[in-house]
């Protein structure tokens, strides 16, 4: 992480979260979670098939409190197996140095123990009591060494110790789980999407189908401030694809015991991806939306031709109801002519008399 920062690489994976002078020191890093694993408890102890511990109880083997394994504590959570419990002593094999496994191993036991919190705290490398306790510098070179240590306990991430047994722990809904992607997912749930922090912790969670020890994997790279615009370009197209919905890596992820981010985590990864940049030129440009606009579901296509439609229906309303108006006026300016009786009169002049007496007499009404 410290070469991305310095410019050394130009892109690294990391469990370790960002100290708070790194922050301060680079404003230009992009620090993304992208897929959420587990840190499994391997043991060699011949004399069981299964080994279930709960949170206190591995503690204490870590801490150098319980040092047996036939301890009343380890006997306690493994039923018909604690019987075969050996009393032989617990050889601790841990990580040296600073490493994103110490860091997440030491977060959940501050999580659950307060007097873990108090004296070792949440952090990357841990000084481990001396008594029975082994060293070794990678989750795989703890596999090998375990392999060939009776007795021994350790810790790493599930890939490097898919050969080697694993524990499972009682999670705080107190439900003995193994480490899977499916325990995996479900601690994610437990645990709000809110990346603004820069990181989350998954562990302890809630759910009775939780693994206690999860955590996310971070991609480190210098995303507003990349000189090699061509590595840019390239580093930009690498988390696209991602991050996009159905990204060809999440079943590469999956096979790795790793459970890839849900949609809405992965589209607000996507949004920060966006702003990576070269030289002040950002990559992402947005898309034209060509859709009409709508307006509560309505497009304003419709909304339109409907006004349309409106104003000409009281148009041809409008030009009726003048031209009515106009007849009407018209009308109130005719004389209404005579009432009552009404006399015509035909006449030929030569037989007038002859055709008046022969006239029917018509009563015109109002």
């Amino acid at each position: 992480m410290q070469d991305v920062i310095d410019g050394n690489i130009d892109i690294a994976a990391s469990e370790l979260p960002l100290t708070q002078q790194q922050i301060d020191d680079t404003y230009d890093i992009m620090y993304l979670p992208f897929a959420a694993s587990a840190l499994a408890i391997t043991y060699h102890v011949d004399e069981v098939k299964t080994l279930t511990l709960d949170m206190p109880t591995l503690i204490g083997i870590f801490n150098g409190t319980i040092r047996y394994w036939d301890d009343s504590a380890i006997k306690a959570t493994n039923g018909a197996s604690a019987t075969l419990l050996p009393h032989q002593p617990i050889v601790r094999v841990v990580r040296a140095g600073t490493s994103g496994a110490v860091y997440i191993l030491t977060s959940a036991f501050s999580a659950v123990s307060d007097t873990w919190k108090s004296i070792y705290g949440t952090t990357g490398s841990v000084t481990w009591p001396d008594s029975n306790s082994t060293v070794t510098s990678t989750s795989s070179g703890l596999a090998t060494k375990i392999a060939v240590t009776p007795y021994s306990i350790g810790f790493g991430d599930v890939q490097s110790l898919k050969d080697s047994p694993i524990a499972k722990l009682v999670n705080a809904a107190g439900q003995a789980v193994a480490a899977n992607v499916a325990s995996i997912e479900s601690a994610a749930t437990d645990f709000s999407l809110d990346f603004e922090n820069r990181t989350v912790e998954i562990v302890n969670g809630i759910a009775p189908t939780s693994y206690p020890i999860c955590m996310y994997s971070y991609l480190v790279y210098r995303g507003l401030n990349m000189s090699d615009c061509d590595k840019a370009l390239g580093v930009y197209t690498f988390l696209t694809d991602l991050y996009s919905e159905s990204s060809s890596f999440d079943a590469l992820i999956q096979l790795k015991n790793s459970a890839p981010l849900d949609p809405v985590a992965k589209a607000k990864m996507l949004l920060r991806v966006r702003k990576t940049q070269c030289n002040t030129k950002v990559f992402y440009s947005e898309p034209v939306d060509n859709t009409p606009v709508t307006i509560a579901g309505i497009t304003v296509a419709v909304v339109i031709g409907a006004l349309v439609a409106v104003t000409i229906i009281c148009i041809v309303v409008g030009y009726f109801w003048y031209q009515n108006y106009k007849i009407k006026k018209l009308l109130n300016h005719i004389d209404e002519g005579p009432s009552g009786f009404v006399t015509l009169f035909f006449s030929d002049i030569q037989n007038s008399t002859a055709t008046w007496d022969a006239c029917v007499r018509i009563f015109l009404g109002n």
